[in-house]
This record gives structure tokens, C-alpha cells and sequence, in this order.
């Protein structure tokens, strides 16, 4: 049924018009669901504004072509080959199977729902009731307000609307029922009708506390509601699914879900706090479907509830590719998702805790974390959990004697070593031992990040090893709001300020290239900062939106996205905004391969520069990788040769890593020409296991597999 309050408040979603910019997830796009109904089981439609239409079947939602813009309030799904929906202005439209077709209309004015009690006797309420013949709609009655209307059969049914409007059908006429004419205004929302002496009618009052009262064919009696105030469907008289939305000033009530069983209800689901239910479709006596404002639609069966048009609903935080076709995504309370090929699954969630940071080195390890606020005084009102994983197994990880008291802001992973922001500390794991960096309270550390290895080879003890050196930007809150920029170059492992600026504070920073490196900061009314490896910087902005994420290609072009759906684009020498066709906010950006970049943010927004994510194993290992290693013998017990192909003749460093990410083994090749090179390497030292073999020459890098067995 159509949800009461689509008219009370309006979300604004526009239709996918982008050219370089495709929806992900979910895969129909972002839009303003109405309405739901299912002919039979897996075989639905549902409805939303600017005239959107969504098929589902065989468990795919898809788009189908949509002969109107006029936002489309409800429909009716008879059979697989009769389907009729209704709208704003008037609009009526029918499904003929194949295509939905435009209806002469008798009226202009807004339609809100629609009922069939077989394909010659509908009628369409709003400001007016129409009613279908079998030949052509016509008024039936004068009306305004009305929201629902249900019938048993072609003899008698209900309308009910706004402002305690009810209306009974029978012996031919509409009458006005002033059952509830007298008292405080009632909103009602749907009208369930199954015989002369069994009617629901479900509704709110003034405040949003939900209502429910039963007709027993003399008079509306009240019920139990629970928090069902915005609708209903039932399967029987006994079973059926009802939604609640948030009470207007009651922060905790959220979104839910509850089931009709006789007299219970019981609370199935609830759902994000920023969206509103808009319609419930019972498809059996513990099934359903449910739509929302934000484009998802929802499937439950058994008590089990899950997004069926798309992997999450949840904000997306974070983005973590190992390979262009295998990658991962932390979003929030729905966990870690893992993408692999076409497959989505669902690999990490913890109750109560919501994962805001993934990330991975090679194509094996990834490291993770998620916090959950607690009712205590600051500092030590957030628990945070960190995780690992190898090989697709996640495991909980501590820092030896430190505990992180903040929600972790940043985690970066080099070829062994790792960093973790947290507030105004940093914690690091070099060469395997843990250390932490405290910054003055006043700096907030909001990301990290490891270069790599750069050349400095003159600065050492030993030539030809290459050392890393990372950057951290920040927060720094004095009187105003400033950023601040951090770099180390672990030679005198100090950590000294690069940067700093008055404009306001970083959010994320970039840093790309080898020899020819480049990093850029973004951060809050536009702020784009960029140091080209002598100095420091700033771009006028282009945009008074907060800029959250940053991420810069080898070739010196990328991406920004910030609150508001702010999108902006860098071809080497300007920025520029592009349109991305959403206004919620962007928290994550990120480069792939092959054209395949990614824009992650919250109500699930995924947005790919592709029509869909890369799903062959043709793709190669994201960060310029050309070629894999060839290892022999594999396995091996105590020598093995790697055999590699490099496009240009090079320095190159070789490295072995365990199964935590730590390097073990790591032999430099002063020069190589182009083309097959191939190198013995002792494994006398190394336990049984897999690891991880990388080979670094310019800015390609290759990897592979070892299996030591002795």
C-alpha cells in the first residue's frame, strides 16, 4: 500500500542521467520507491518518482522503460501480463506484459493508490475515485486527501486518506463514514479488505503513534498496533506484515518491520534511521517485501531480512580492491562485503560495532576495523575492534599493550609494515615491532599513508635497499579549524610538519608516482592542497562543499568526492565538478584499472565509471602490475628460481612476505634490462607455508605464490 508518509515528507532522488558515472548498488539506481506489488512469487514491480518503473524477476530488479516523468504512486500487479499503475497529474498507466502503455485519464490531479477485484473492476483513489469498467476510467465519486482504497469484491470496499477521511462502497454509492469524525486527526495509511466483516485500517495519529482498528461489519473497533503506523499488507486474516517510520522527535525509533500473527506483532527488522519505509507487500504468511525512500528494496522470510536489489544499505565507508575484478567494502553496520568476480558475500559483521576502514596489500592481506560508542565520559566512550585477514579467514588483532580508546580514522599497509590513525595517535607496526606517535590533542589524525618505497639509497648503510617514508594530514583544532600536513622519511624517523594552512581542516590525502612522486590533500569548503615534491600548493576551489576523499593516479589524474554528492575531476592540470546524480554524501574514492574507478558513500551509493563492476579474471593485479611471476619448482623446499618479465630496463627489489604481510626475505637487483630476467632465491630459512613474492622495477610491480614444503 502506499505509505502515508511519501505526502508528509518528500526526499529528493533524481533518475540516472550521468554518462560517466553508473549506479552500482543498487544496480536500479537511487530513487524514491512508492509502492511494491507482486503478482505471484518472483514476479513483482515496484514504483517511485520521475516516473521510475523496477521489475523483479528471477531475483534480478531491473529497469524497465517508463513511458512518463510524472512521479508514479502506486501500482497493482494482477498477472504476469496485466499490471496497472497510478500518479501524479492524473497518470495512469498499464503493463501489457511487454511494455507499459499511458492511459487516457479523466482527471489531472494526483492519484495516490490503486485496487482490482479482477481485470473489468479497478478504481484509483486521490483527490478524486475513479473506477475502470473493463473500457476506460471514470470519476466515481469527488473526493480529496484519500491515500488507500481496498475491496473484497466488485460490491463493497474502503477508501480512507488524510485528516480522518473514510469512505464505504456499497449498494452501488460511496458514502463518507464519520466513525472518526469527532477527536484528533488521524492520517490513515492503508485499508486492508477481505470480507464484509474484516477490514484493518491502519493509520497515525497527529504525533505518528500508530493506529489500527478492525471492522466487524457494524463498527470500527480498535487493536494492539504496535509501531505500525505506516502501512500494512496481509496474506490472510491472520498473517501479514505491517511498517513503522520514526515518530516525529523521538530520535530512537527506527524504521521496522513487524509481523501479523493473530493478535501478536511482532518486530522483525528495523533499518537505517535516515529513510522512511514507503510500502510492505506480504508474498506468505513469513514473507514479504519492503521499499524505502532511498531507491532499496527489502526482502524477509523466516524472520531473516536482507536487501534484495543490491549487497548493502548501510553507508559505504571505505573501498579496498586487491585485483579490478576482486575487492572489499566496509559499510558500517552491514560489516565487511567482499566482491569477487560477480559474487557478493558478506564476510565480517559484529553486533553493535560499524566498520569504517578496510584495506589491503597484495591481493591476500587486509586489515580492518569497527567501532561502537558507549555510554561513558570521554575519552573511553568508543570500544574499537581491529581485524586481519589471509586467504579469506578474518581473525581480531590487538596492538601489544596499547589500546585505541577513538574510532580508527585511517589504516595504511606497506609490503611489511602497517599504520593505524586513531584521534591524535598513531600507531605503527615497523619491522615488526608496534610503536605509537602522539600528537598534540589539538591535531586529529584523519589519514595516513605509506609511499612507496622511494630511492634513497645513498642515505643508508648499504646501497641498493629502498626505505619508505609516509605522510599524515590533519585536523587542527585551535581557535579556527586548520590543516596540518606530517611527512617522515624514517631515516631520522621524525615526524615533522610539511604543511599547514588556515583554509580548514584535511579530511584524506593521495600519494602517487615513484621517482616522479605527487601528493595531494583534500579537506572541509573545497580544500585541495598538492605538493609537487619541492612545494606546497593550494588550488582555488571549485566547490564550498567539505571534500572527503582523494585519490590520484601514477599518471598524475584522479578523483575528489564530498559531502552533498560533490564529484570533482583532475586531468593533471585543473580540477573541475562533475556531475554524479546524488546527493548523499561521497566518503570514498578510488582507482582501479581499465577505466575502473569507484565512488563510495552513504544509503549504500556505489558509483563506477563501467555499467557494472569488472567480472572476468582477464584483469590484471591493481598498481600498474603487467605480468605475474613464474616460480619453479612450486612447491618448493629449500631454492627456488622467479622468473619475471619487465617492460624497461630497471633497477628492481625483490621481497618475500608471510602470511601477516612481513617481510622476510628481501634481495635488490641493481639492474635489469628489459624483457625475461630470472633470479634464484634460498628458502633455507622459511617455515612451510604460503607466501607472498613481489617484484618492484620502476612502477610496475609483480607478485605471486610460493608454497614451501620440506
Amino acid at each position: 500500500m502506499r505509505n502515508l508518509f511519501t505526502f508528509l515528507m518528500l526526499l529528493a532522488c533524481s533518475q540516472i542521467t550521468a554518462q560517466s558515472w553508473y549506479w552500482i548498488n543498487p544496480s536500479t539506481g537511487h530513487h524514491h520507491l512508492n509502492d511494491i506489488s507482486f503478482a505471484e512469487a518472483g514476479l513483482g514491480i515496484a514504483v517511485a518518482d520521475n516516473g521510475v518503473i523496477l521489475h523483479y524477476s528471477d531475483s534480478i530488479w531491473a529497469q524497465a522503460v517508463s513511458p512518463v516523468s510524472d512521479n508514479l504512486n502506486a501500482v497493482k500487479y494482477l498477472s504476469p501480463t496485466l499490471a496497472w499503475a497510478v500518479g501524479d497529474n492524473g497518470t495512469i498507466l498499464k503493463f501489457n506484459g511487454a511494455d507499459w502503455v499511458e492511459q487516457e485519464s479523466p482527471v489531472n490531479v494526483t492519484l495516490n493508490d490503486v485496487c482490482f477485484t479482477d481485470e473489468t473492476h479497478g478504481w484509483a483513489v486521490g483527490n478524486t475515485i475513479l473506477f475502470w469498467d473493463g473500457d476506460s476510467w471514470q470519476v466515481q465519486q469527488e473526493a480529496e486527501n484519500l491515500t488507500t482504497v481496498s475491496f473484497a469484491n466488485q460490491d463493497e470496499g474502503w477508501a480512507a486518506g488524510l485528516y480522518n477521511s473514510l469512505y464505504h462502497f456499497t449498494n452501488g454509492n460511496w458514502e463518507p463514514d464519520f466513525s472518526f469524525a469527532t477527536g484528533s486527526y488521524i492520517m490513515f495509511s492503508s485499508v486492508h479488505m477481505s470480507g464484509h466483516s474484516d477490514v484493518l485500517l491502519n493509520g497515525s495519529d497527529t504525533e505518528g503513534y500508530g493506529l489500527l482498528y478492525q471492522f466487524n461489519g457494524d463498527q470500527w473497533l480498535p487493536l494492539g498496533a504496535g509501531g505500525i503506523n505506516s502501512g500494512l499488507s496481509m496474506s490472510d486474516n491472520e498473517h501479514g506484515f505491517g511498517i513503522q517510520n520514526r515518530i516525529a522527535f523521538f530520535v530512537d525509533t527506527y524504521p521496522s518491520v513487524y509481523r501479523f500473527s493473530g493478535d501478536n506483532r511482532i518486530k522483525e527488522s528495523s533499518f537505517a534511521y535516515d529513510r522512511l519505509l514507503t510500502s510492505v507487500e506480504a508474498t506468505g504468511e513469513n514473507e514479504a517485501y519492503v521499499s524505502d525512500t532511498t531507491g532499496y528494496v527489502y526482502h524477509g522470510s523466516d524472520g531473516t531480512w536482507s536487501v534484495s536489489n543490491g549487497f548493502t544499505a548501510d553507508s559505504i565507508l571505505d573501498i579496498a580492491f586487491t585485483q579490478a575484478n576482486n575487492g572489499y567494502f566496509a559499510c558500517g553496520t552491514d560489516g565487511i562485503w567482499h566482491y569477487d568476480a560477480g559474487k557478493w558475500t558478506n564476510e565480517l559483521t559484529v553486533e553493535g560495532f560499524r566498520f569504517n576502514e578496510v584495506t589491503s596489500s597484495g591481493d591476500q592481506v587486509l586489515w580492518a576495523s569497527a567501532f561502537k560508542k558507549l555510554d561513558l565520559p570521554e575519552p573511553y566512550n568508543y570500544e574499537v575492534k581491529l581485524f586481519s585477514c589471509f586467504n579469506g579467514i578474518w581473525v581480531e588483532e590487538t596492538i601489544p599493550a596499547m589500546d585505541i580508546y577513538m574510532p580508527v580514522s585511517d589504516i595504511d599497509i606497506s609490503s611489511y609494515d602497517i599504520g593505524i590513525s586513531s584521534y591524535n595517535i598513531l600507531y605503527t607496526r615497523i619491522q615488526d615491532s608496534w610503536t605509537n606517535l602522539v600528537l598534540p590533542l589539538s591535531d586529529s589524525i584523519t589519514s595516513f599513508k605509506f609511499m612507496q618505497d622511494i630511492p634513497i639509497a645513498e642515505k643508508v648503510s648499504y646501497p641498493g635497499y629502498l626505505e619508505e617514508a609516509a605522510w599524515m594530514c590533519c585536523k587542527r583544532s585551535d581557535s579556527d579549524i586548520k590543516g596540518v600536513i606530517y611527512y617522515n622519511d624514517f631515516i631520522q624517523d621524525e615526524w615533522a610538519v610539511s604543511y599547514e594552512t588556515t583554509r580548514g581542516g584535511f579530511n584524506d590525502l593521495s600519494v602517487s608516482g615513484y621517482y616522479d612522486f605527487h601528493v595531494y590533500a583534500v579537506g572541509d569548503n573545497g580544500l585541495i592542497a598538492y605538493f609537487d615534491g619541492g612545494n606546497w600548493l593550494e588550488f582555488e576551489p571549485v566547490t564550498n562543499e567539505d571534500l572527503l576523499s582523494v585519490c590520484i593516479g601514477d599518471n598524475n589524474q584522479g578523483w575528489a568526492c564530498g559531502r552533498n554528492g560533490t564529484l570533482l575531476k583532475y586531468n593533471g592540470m585543473s580540477w573541475s565538478v562533475v556531475q554524479s546524480n546524488t546527493m548523499n554524501d561521497l566518503f570514498r574514492v578510488t582507482i582501479l584499472q581499465n577505466t575502473v574507478d569507484l565512488v563510495g558513500g552513504e544509503n549504500g551509493t556505489l558509483l563506477c565509471t563501467r555499467p557494472e563492476l569488472p567480472v572476468g579474471n582477464s584483469y590484471s593485479i591493481v598498481g600498474e602490475t603487467r605480468d605475474v611471476l613464474t616460480i619453479f619448482p612450486n612447491p618448493a623446499e629449500d631454492n627456488a628460481v622467479i622468473q619475471f618479465n619487465v617492460a624497461e630496463a630497471n633497477r628492481a627489489e625483490l621481497k618475500v612476505l608471510d602470511v601477516t604481510g612481513r617481510m622476510i626475505y628481501h634481495q635488490s637487483i641493481p639492474e635489469t634490462i628489459a624483457g625475461i630476467q630470472t633470479v634464484p632465491v634460498d628458502l633455507g630459512m622459511m617455515k612451510n607455508g604460503i607466501y607472498l613474492v613481489q617484484v618492484i622495477s620502476g612502477a610496475q610491480m609483480l607478485t605471486g605464490k610460493i608454497l614451501v614444503q620440506k
